[in-house]
């Protein structure tokens, strides 16, 4: 669980967006609306969400939350794993799979979604 986003960077493949918290359990990002279980930051601060890419889940979420569609525009096989970039409305989710099926629409458990706070390091901000 890294607290900024230099160490999340520097530790491993990561998703990072930039974002305000819009409410206990959301943050706005680039890339929409992203759930998360808890936001330890009040509504309106800025912080980041980290997602590992081997969190990301191949389909859309039954309940339809971080749900996001788009286009793989990258895709590298690493041995028994693809490792994958798939364009969505906004921005990029780099994602991990052993599934060698095509790839449309991903959703990101809201417990996998880690919030730190804004570090400072970004002039990325969505309004």
């Amino acid at each position: 669980r890294p607290s900024t986003r230099w160490v999340a960077s520097f530790v491993g493949h990561s998703n990072l967006w930039d974002g305000v918290v819009r409410g206990p359990d959301a943050i706005e990002t680039p890339i929409g609306i992203v759930r998360t279980r808890d936001v330890p930051l009040a509504p309106g601060a800025r912080a980041i969400v980290l997602v590992r890419p081997e969190r990301i889940r191949l389909g859309p979420a039954a309940d339809g939350v971080n749900s996001f569609t788009g286009k793989v525009t990258r895709d590298r096989f690493l041995g028994a794993l693809r490792r994958y970039d798939l364009s969505v409305a906004g921005g990029s989710i780099v994602g991990e799979t052993a599934d060698a099926g095509a790839i449309e629409t991903v959703h990101i458990p809201p417990e996998r979604v880690q919030v730190i706070p804004h570090d400072g390091q970004s002039s990325t901000s969505p309004t």
